[in-house]
């Protein structure tokens, strides 16, 4: 008897603590609704909406686009080709030009430069968007497996293989 006497009232102690603590706040049903203190930022604030494009950065992605967008076609007609039983090392005109359409990329990048850049800093992930998701993430290749055969194990080639 002793021993509930003295376990309620720390009970009900504790946990009338644990509520006020964590249960309330400053405002009206424990919500925070006021303002914060002065020099303190606000929670809620949003980041600024970046500037509208300038006719030279729209230019320098309708570029960038039309030649990311050829480049994607060159690389599925590639895989494609690929998929359907072509050996891709075969394929030298194929590689040859999506490897012409990566240099004029960067070309472009290089030669505008400072656009690009200005760009970055603003909208940093408009730069190889493709076809994503809405949480940015490319979708999961197709499970149909590799084209290629695996590569032979090391040390095996001395020996003859019937």
């Amino acid at each position: 008897m002793k021993i509930r006497q003295w376990l309620v009232p720390a009970l009900v102690l504790g946990t009338s603590v644990g509520l006020f603590a964590f249960g309330g706040g400053p405002g009206p049903g424990g919500k925070h609704d006021g303002p914060p203190p002065p020099g303190c930022p606000r929670d809620s604030a949003k980041r600024m909406a970046p500037k509208p494009l300038t006719d030279e950065q729209k230019t320098f992605l309708r570029t960038e686009r039309a030649m990311r967008d050829s480049m994607d076609q060159a690389v599925r007609a590639y895989a494609e080709s690929v998929r359907k039983g072509s050996d891709p090392r075969s394929m030298v005109t194929d590689r040859a030009i999506i490897n012409d359409f990566a240099r004029r990329l960067e070309r472009l990048r290089e030669d505008n430069m400072d656009t690009w850049l200005d760009l970055l800093a603003v909208h940093p992930m408009h730069m190889g968007k493709g076809p994503r998701n809405a949480h940015g993430m490319k979708p999961p290749p197709q499970a149909e497996g590799d084209s290629l055969p695996p590569p032979p194990p090391e040390g095996d080639s001395a020996r003859e293989l019937p």
